[in-house]
């Protein structure tokens, strides 16, 4: 993906980037645009969470637990309900409970 230096927003064309190969179950892929987007502007929390997710579903707690942290410090009133009730395109929300966002993606064959 190319994008302008002089774009504000590439932190966020990044992260949806982060995003699409997450639902894809490329989710190494999907770490390095997280990161990526976290350089660029690590003021943006839901890139942070979005990294804890695809870490949590490659088995590396660890790392999740303070990609966390480090969203938390940014917004500190983020709860997984509250964002679950506005990302109604996760088949996982739509399903309900919080334990589904504790399961491991499984990868597209």
């Amino acid at each position: 993906m190319r994008l302008s230096h002089r774009d504000y927003l590439a932190h966020v064309w990044v992260g949806i980037g982060g995003v699409a190969k997450l639902h894809l179950g490329c989710h190494e892929e999907a770490v390095l645009r997280f990161r990526r987007a976290v350089e660029m502007n690590k003021g943006f929390p839901i890139v942070h969470f979005y990294l804890a997710v695809a870490l949590a579903d490659l088995g590396r707690r660890g790392e999740a637990q303070t990609a966390v942290k480090a969203g938390g410090a940014f917004d500190p009133s983020f709860t997984v309900s509250r964002w679950r009730d506005t990302a109604s395109s996760d088949p996982r929300a739509s399903r309900g409970g919080a334990a589904d966002y504790r399961e491991p993606r499984r990868p597209h064959r």
